[in-house]
């Protein structure tokens, strides 16, 4: 017993170090993510960590969508789609369709729909491009802006629940760590779009040299 209660305040040092405004309540708190994040490491040790790392993140996005859909309830927006649809013409003014399509990483269809809704929802309006009467150009309307502004607070309320159980330096760490990640994505994302999966996998190989 008295062991165990010396290694528990070796642990509770080593913490404070790391987080000196760090009380004991949030140390038990890390303490026992750990040792969950342990005894997961070992029930799943038969899977990759390269497929431990997908699942999280595609349980993380599923997380965010449904907190997100909570912080929508009363606008008339539907999912993450599109707010960031919404994001995007704000910043980027009168992008042509297929572009502000692209940009989101949505299949073309599914961004067809997206546009459709924002459109009868009379959040976004559709005009011809001057120079190519063929292409559509999309921009936010009065009511979109409106909408937008009124979620974002709400949008930050989800980013905070997402993220706000880590330490500041965890959020920093964690941020650096999957930037990276992001831009080695992004940058082949138009050339393996097309791609089977073993194009896709000669892509990233090469990208990884």
């Amino acid at each position: 017993m008295d062991n165990q209660i010396v290694a528990l305040v070796n642990l509770f040092y080593a913490y404070a170090q790391k987080h000196p405004d760090a009380n004991m309540e949030e140390f038990c708190r890390h303490y026992i993510a750990v040792r969950d994040l342990e005894k997961q490491s070992m029930d799943s040790s038969e899977l990759s960590k390269d497929v431990r790392l997908g699942i999280t993140i595609v349980r993380l996005a599923r997380f965010a969508e449904m907190y997100t859909k909570k912080a929508l309830a009363g606008l008339p927006l539907y999912n993450t789609d599109e707010i960031v649809y919404l994001m995007i013409l704000d910043e980027a003014g009168t992008p042509r369709k297929s572009d502000l399509i692209n940009q989101n990483l949505s299949e073309f269809s599914t961004g067809v729909e997206i546009i459709r809704r924002l459109v009868k929802a009379d959040l976004v309006e559709e005009f011809p491009d001057a120079d190519d009467r063929r292409t559509k150009r999309i921009r936010i309307t009065d009511a979109g802006r409106a909408v937008l502004y009124q979620a974002y607070p709400k949008m930050d309320v989800v980013a905070t629940i997402i993220s706000g159980s880590l330490a500041e330096d965890e959020k920093d760490l964690l941020l650096q760590i999957l930037s990276r990640l992001e831009k080695r994505h992004d940058e082949v994302y138009s050339l393996v779009k097309p791609k089977s999966l073993d194009e896709t996998v000669a892509v990233f190989a090469i990208a990884n040299v």
